[in-house]
């Protein structure tokens, strides 16, 4: 609908139709592939997005999230924390030739 204002109406990007419609989300006003193509059949494309979650968290929120999570393997299986342990020390550090 913001879409549709400013480039079919000719309202302003900054102005109070677009403003409205979109400050709730955060979203901005340009033109997409998929909703292009897509949007008329019904496609919300926001829930298909990937979560970046190292980016999401904060360091400490992470770090507890990663605790409970632990304490939640311990509580399924002990084996399961060994595993994700053994897989962890296979990673290389960092250095020429490793991440």
């Amino acid at each position: 609908m913001a879409c549709d204002a400013i480039y079919k109406l000719g309202a302003p990007i900054k102005g109070v139709a677009a403003e409205h419609l979109l400050k709730d989300f955060s979203l901005v006003p340009t033109l997409n592939t998929f909703i292009k193509w897509l949007g008329s059949l019904g496609l919300d494309f926001f829930p298909i997005l990937v979560v970046d979650l190292l980016h999401k968290f904060e360091l400490g929120v992470f770090k507890s999230v990663f605790k409970h999570l632990l304490r939640l393997l311990y509580a399924i299986d002990h084996e399961s924390v060994m595993l994700l342990n053994e897989r962890f020390f296979s990673i290389a550090s960092f250095r020429k030739g490793a991440i």
